[in-house]
């Protein structure tokens, strides 16, 4: 009766599993089909080839050439393999290139199809005839997850073009079968495995020798030794290992009354060298912590003493620091994306974030098998194969996962305490605890809660040696089962207590990942496939990256122009392919689109939504996820103006490359709206070429991103300040000698400081704000600065919108150089722009911003119409008879300004000349500042180039 009700369990299990193979099996037939007939690469001939290699009839040559000389191509990634093709040319010609037909690839998915179901049936009709008690529930965990593995496989991968990774697998599955119905002989359960203890720990030695000297792998990580992974036969031999000496030892070890004799604890300190061993040949931390962890467990098991297990924490710990600190492998990376996921500083470094979009992505219902954008996940049929999982069936991949682990590990404690020996009872509990620790550091890796492992997803995951062995541990646990019918109430309590405790400790992990899984597909799905990852490209340069499926979706809407002000092409697309009409000049700002450039990037990536006919990256997310559904279609592009004016752009480019010896920036806003009417850098790059790295750091916008000391262009700032704390009318010297100390004090600390006016001059013992402004007094403006104080003084220039401020301890220390832009203060060019702008605009601060539509949005109101009027008095008599007077005599409207001569010790450490200012001087509409790096002088060198770009704008 017993056995009858058994039967029909796992009948039923395996029935279900058997309607979960076919349905998967049609499902992805069906999405994975082509929609055209590509040339076959190994057997096309010439005119073929060449006209799927758009017509280019050598390299089609090249292609027959080295067919003929090192054979048939595996996969069409060969081609850029054996460097016949790039891989631009390669992604240009892909869609017209094969390497199988699709007749082919679908009929081995459905002879696997078939062999799976066959294997299945043969395992469970044997088995039952065999071992007719044996536990119902493990063969339909093990076929379950084996068959989403061959699934996930044909899904991932392209069929016609890739190697057939999913028959592979599905290879191994039935090898796995094979072995199990080897296992079913009643010869290996007579021989004494018990006594073989040492051969088991000297195999395992020998294959690790062996994999030191022949191994094989990427990256100097040996993995693969003559065709197979040896360390998922080591895992294996050291639970037999363990579990025959625990079962001869485990008495003695767990008397705590007397001491453990030395000879009983040499086996166990080999046991944790040999995991360590294979940490320095595989560099990955997944073995080890699966190894580690059986060990921990089955000695706990057995001694219930926790020493063992604080001595194996101990030394996994001191491992896994070394191997941070001397960066084995991809180890010390792993650890990086682990800490900071979504911005660290490794190259290759978003891969976790790429598994965690996929999954976000995916969302709760999934994409469907073959239909979701898991082909973005790096390793995603191995390493992040859980991840890519749950993208194409949501939250039911996670699910069937995690509680299949489950059910194997709760069945595997079930049957331990009925086992006929103290060996068997060790063995299950080692070969359960191999399996589900595996299956939980792997998907702990890919939820972010472990830094990411090498290791395989049991059965699920590609890599045969891995699927054989699981499987083979699945057939001794099916095996054990069937002999494990004695009375579980003989055990040693501490067994069972042992075994109550191992329960909860792998029990809560899975219950976490399971809900971590669960909220990572539903309440922050749509946040983290929003998430933007930062981490360097290739060419080290760090950038923030959006997830891929949304830029592939984008990428198949053909963009709207992006305009000017004025109607001015800075962007379209022509014949499919992105231009730049304004080339270098709107480089910085526009951006680029082609990923191989480093792209998207400027206003291509802020205004890409827009340009394509959405409103924002959310509702790109759900064109997404509803892309496959009956009458789908995607958005029609948008052109979209902004507010640069591209003649004022490239006049202010022209004129700043004619006066920089090595570099510049100059920033023009609308004083009513915010808005840039141009920001331009120099030097600058052409946007259609990869950008070449220089010490001149073409790459680097200047205008928004450059950061300088702003001299006296920060006067304008004190003088707020001063204007705010009700002393515009206090007179202060200006330098009767053209040096003077200042003194001041902060608390109890007392400071001095030698101030030198521009050029030593002497302007006198007592100057009014105007015409230390006019005149540009060093000494005056310190003296302002000590009267106000540094509190005052550090929050006056926030609220113009200066962000890169020293701390109050600097303000303190250093407060009369601050005062007039010396010091540790830097500043934007755009930032000081937006400092006149607010000057100009009656004390109001704008937020400055690209888009013409948009609503000027008010930041601050640093000063009163009045005190801004008196600032704005100075500032025209800068430019009428001050420091810039003359500069800008030739234009037909007034300007008023301040020059800046900034002492720094890059370049040739001569100073950084600024001029910021605003015009018309009367009824001002744009503010603007101009930075050239190195130009010394103020007036010398960046007033001219101001000069001429307001020639440029003419009032307009």
């Amino acid at each position: 009766m017993i056995a009858r009700r058994l039967r029909l369990t796992e009948a039923l299990l395996l029935f279900c599993t058997a309607i979960v193979l076919l349905t998967g099996t049609l499902l992805v037939s069906v999405a994975k089909a082509p929609a055209s007939t590509p040339v076959l690469l190994n057997t096309a001939s010439a005119p073929e080839l060449t006209k799927a290699l758009g017509g280019d009839a050598a390299l089609a040559k090249a292609v027959l050439s080295e067919r003929e000389k090192r054979g048939a191509f595996s996969d069409v990634d060969a081609l850029v393999r054996r460097k016949v093709l790039s891989a631009a040319q390669l992604r240009a010609y892909e869609p017209e290139l094969a390497v199988h037909t699709w007749g082919l690839a679908n009929v081995t998915l459905w002879f696997s199809t078939l062999g799976l179901l066959v294997m299945f049936l043969v395992l469970h009709l044997h088995l039952r005839r065999i071992w007719p008690v044996t536990d119902p529930y493990l063969l339909p965990c093990a076929a379950l997850l084996s068959v989403l593995g061959v699934l996930l496989l044909f899904a991932l991968k392209d069929p016609i073009r890739d190697r057939m990774a999913f028959f592979a697998q599905a290879q191994g599955v039935w090898l796995g079968g094979a072995c199990v119905l080897l296992l079913t002989l009643k010869r290996f359960w007579s021989l004494p495995l018990h006594r073989y203890g040492y051969i088991y720990v000297l195999g395992s030695v020998l294959l690790i020798a062996l994999l030191g000297v022949f191994g094989s792998g990427v990256g100097h990580v040996k993995l693969n030794l003559f065709g197979f992974q040896p360390v998922e036969l080591v895992k294996v031999l050291l639970a037999f290992f363990l579990a025959s000496y625990l079962a001869d030892r485990g008495r003695a070890l767990a008397d705590t009354s007397a001491q453990a004799r030395r000879a009983d604890l040499y086996p166990l300190l080999a046991a944790y060298a040999l995991p360590l061993a294979l940490f320095a040949l595989l560099k990955d931390l997944g073995p080890v912590l699966v190894l580690f962890g059986t060990f921990m467990a089955l000695l706990y098991v057995v001694t219930s003493r926790s020493a063992f297990v604080w001595l194996g924490l101990v030394a996994l710990g001191l491992g896994g620091w070394i191997g941070y600190v001397l960066g084995f492998g991809v180890f010390r990376t792993r650890v990086e994306m682990w800490l900071h996921p979504w911005d660290n500083p490794a190259v290759g470094g978003d891969q976790l974030a790429l598994g965690l979009w996929g999954l976000a992505t995916g969302g709760p219902s999934g994409a469907g098998l073959g239909l979701s954008g898991a082909r973005f996940i790096p390793r995603g049929g191995s390493d992040l194969a859980f991840s890519a999982l749950g993208e194409e069936l949501g939250l039911l991949g996670p699910l069937v996962v995690v509680l299949c682990l489950a059910v194997i590990f709760w069945r595997g404690l079930v049957m331990a305490p009925r086992t006929r020996s103290e060996f068997e009872r060790y063995l299950a509990i080692g070969l359960t605890v191999l399996i589900v620790l595996q299956g939980l550091v792997i998907v702990c890796g890919c939820l972010g809660l472990l830094p990411l492992t090498g290791i395989c997803l049991p059965l699920v995951a590609f890599g045969k040696s891995s699927v054989v062995m699981t499987w083979v541990s699945i057939g001794l646990l099916l095996g054990i089962s069937q002999r494990a019918q004695h009375d579980p109430e003989l055990l040693q309590p501490y067994v069972h207590k042992g075994l109550g405790r191992l329960a909860l400790t792998l029990t809560v992990p899975l219950l976490v990942c399971l809900v971590t899984a669960l909220a990572t597909q539903t309440v922050l799905a749509n946040k983290l496939a929003l998430q933007l990852v930062r981490t360097p490209d290739a060419d080290t340069v760090v950038r923030p990256h959006r997830n891929p499926r949304l830029l592939a979706l984008s990428n198949k809407i053909q963009r709207g122009r992006l305009l000017d002000r004025n109607g001015k092409v800075l962007a379209e697309t022509v014949k499919g392919k992105r231009v730049y009409p304004r080339g270098a000049a709107t480089a910085h700002l526009v951006g680029v689109l082609s990923p191989a450039l480093g792209g998207p990037t400027g206003l291509e990536e802020s205004l890409a939504a827009s340009l394509q006919g959405m409103e924002d990256w959310e509702q790109a997310l759900a064109l997404w996820r509803g892309k496959d559904l009956p009458g789908f279609t995607l958005p029609q592009g948008q052109d979209v103006s902004v507010s640069l004016d591209a003649t004022l752009q490239e006049a202010a480019l022209k004129a700043i490359a004619k006066r920089a010896k090595r570099a510049g920036a100059a920033v023009v806003l609308d004083i009513a709206t915010g808005e840039v009417l141009a920001a331009a850098t120099f030097p600058t790059y052409d946007p259609t070429k990869p950008v070449t790295i220089t010490k001149d750091s073409p790459q680097l916008n200047r205008a928004t991103s450059g950061l300088y000391p702003p001299g006296s262009a920060f006067k304008p700032v004190t003088a707020a300040a001063l204007l705010k704390a009700g002393k515009g009318a206090a007179k202060y010297s200006g330098g009767k000698g053209g040096r003077e100390t200042v003194r001041w004090k902060i608390g109890s600390q007392s400071y001095s400081r030698s101030i030198t006016n521009d050029e030593g001059e002497a302007l006198g013992r007592s100057l009014t704000l105007t015409s230390a402004m006019v005149r540009s007094s060093n000494i005056y403006f310190a003296h302002a600065g000590i009267d106000v104080g540094a509190e005052a003084l550090q929050r006056t220039a926030g609220q113009f919108g200066l962000t890169h401020l020293p701390e109050r301890p600097q303000w303190e220390r250093e407060l009369p150089d601050l005062s007039y832009g010396q010091g540790s203060l830097l500043a934007t060019p755009m930032e000081m722009a937006s400092v006149m702008q607010t000057v100009a605009s009656g004390g109001i601060r704008r937020r400055p911003h690209y888009a013409l539509s948009e609503k000027p949005e008010t930041l601050a109101t640093p000063l009163t119409p009045e005190q801004a009027e008196v600032i704005a008095k100075a500032l025209r008599e800068v430019t009428e008879s001050g420091t810039a007077r003359g500069v800008f005599s030739t234009l037909a409207f007034k300007v008023a300004g301040k020059t800046g001569t900034a002492q720094t010790s890059n370049g040739d450490k001569k100073s950084h000349s600024w001029f910021i200012g605003f015009a018309p001087a009367q009824n001002p509409k744009v503010a603007f500042a101009v930075l050239i790096e190195n130009g010394g002088y103020g007036a010398k060198s960046a007033a001219p180039v101001a000069r001429e770009i307001l020639r440029a704008w003419d009032g307009k």
